[in-house]
């Protein structure tokens, strides 16, 4: 493929991606402790050719061009900003604060989501909105007595209390690169070949717990909506670049 085809076509992709993320961001202003994202862009590198041959030689002159190939959106993106700590007053709700993850078990296997809206099922297991099992720094599910789930309470170090003892404490998972995690829906996230693997135990430095509160999304409307209308706009250019490489392409075409 011609060089200014493949960079343009290129770029294309890695807008088209980066307008994903702005308005997989603006879907989810309302999701509970959403965590905005920000498209990263990186050139891909440059490829090496012959230069073409002139009259006289140039001392010292490199034999060789160096041709940019172009973007790509970057493997996850930059992680943005978290929303506000909110207070709801239910006992087993709790907030997330800092890079943690809290840790469910899906029919998929052990997924991992910021959203600490639990309950008490009526098997006594805690679980998140989907129902899924909350999972212990051991990565068990945590159990409390049915005659005192109404008493559960769940305290700014993850312990997880039932009339008054406490059962099981909350596992918190540590993810290397947060922006490689691979949404799974749900609000809940798996790890990928760019996220590395995730860690599950207790809190980690700079990972916060709130009790009796959840977080809002940290999704910013106003510059959601500005980044998208940029990226639209380099969308357009994008093509119109692309359509241009391709007509030179058809007259060299005919020229030869």
């Amino acid at each position: 493929m011609d060089i200014g085809l493949s960079i343009a076509a290129g770029a294309l992709t890695a807008t088209e991606q980066g307008v994903s993320v702005y308005a997989n961001d603006i879907a989810n202003q309302d999701t509970v402790a959403f965590t905005s994202q920000t498209p990263l862009f990186t050139g891909l590198p440059a490829t090496l050719a012959q230069k073409p041959a002139t009259g006289s030689a140039v001392t010292g002159a490199a034999p060789e061009l160096s041709i940019g190939a172009g973007v790509e959106l970057c493997a996850g993106s930059a992680s943005g900003a978290e929303g506000a700590i909110t207070p709801t007053g239910v006992p087993t709700d709790v907030a997330i604060s800092g890079p943690g993850y809290f840790a469910v078990a899906t029919p998929a296997g052990t997924a991992y989501t910021r959203d600490g809206s639990f309950s008490v099922d009526a098997g006594g297991h805690l679980v998140n909105q989907e129902g899924y099992l909350v999972l212990s720094t051991q990565g068990r599910a945590i159990t409390v007595p049915v005659a005192a789930a109404q008493t559960t309470t769940i305290d700014a170090k993850g312990v997880v209390s039932a009339g008054g003892r406490a059962v099981a404490t909350l596992g918190v998972a540590s993810v290397p690169n947060p922006g490689g995690l691979v949404p799974t829906g749900a609000n809940t996230f798996s790890v990928g070949p760019d996220s590395g693997a995730a860690t599950l135990g207790a809190l980690q430095k700079g990972t916060e717990l709130t009790p009796a509160a959840l977080a809002t999304s940290g999704t910013d409307e106003a510059q959601a909506l500005t980044g998208l209308m940029t990226l639209e706009r380099s969308f357009q250019l994008d093509a119109t670049a692309m359509q241009n490489a391709g007509q030179m392409l058809n007259w060299a075409a005919e020229l030869s």
